[in-house]
């Protein structure tokens, strides 16, 4: 039996015979595409981030693959300064959030939930961040400081 650490190379690999099979076009993109990167960038592209952080190249969207688990994920969307979800809103219902009630309407979650402004946090100083978090613990074991 073949195993992988990610659902990502299985599925790639599925699509990839999937479309051989049915003369289906899918399109794989590298993951060192500047358009849509993923956790690899974050994790080992250093030059990247910082250019992210200059706003020299403008991403459509960042997906934070290469990532343990969804805690670090939001911890990492937070320290790169592109998380927006209000921790009340975190891990609570709808029920919780608007009252019992209440039924859902249209954008009935914006206002309570979403922040205008990115809700920035430092957690980690080996990790790229939008802004330097000099006096945060490493993640990784020999971790380098992001900032110098």
């Amino acid at each position: 039996m073949v195993s992988t650490k990610s659902h990502q190379i299985a599925l790639v690999a599925l699509l990839s015979e999937h479309s051989s099979l049915h003369g289906m076009k899918t399109k794989v993109l590298s993951r060192d595409t500047d358009e849509f990167p993923g956790g690899h960038a974050f994790h080992y592209r250093k030059d990247f981030m910082r250019q992210l952080f200059k706003g020299e190249v403008d991403p459509y969207i960042f997906h934070m693959s290469w990532t343990l688990n969804k805690d670090n994920k939001q911890k990492f969307f937070r320290q790169i300064g592109e998380w927006y979800l209000k921790d009340t809103c975190v891990a609570s219902t709808v029920t919780n959030i608007i009252g019992e009630d209440k039924e859902i309407g249209s954008g009935d979650l914006v206002e309570p939930c979403c922040s205008t402004e990115a809700l920035f946090a430092c957690f980690y100083s080996d990790k790229p961040s939008k802004f330097p978090c000099k006096n945060s613990p490493q993640i990784d074991k020999g971790g380098k400081p992001f900032w110098k």
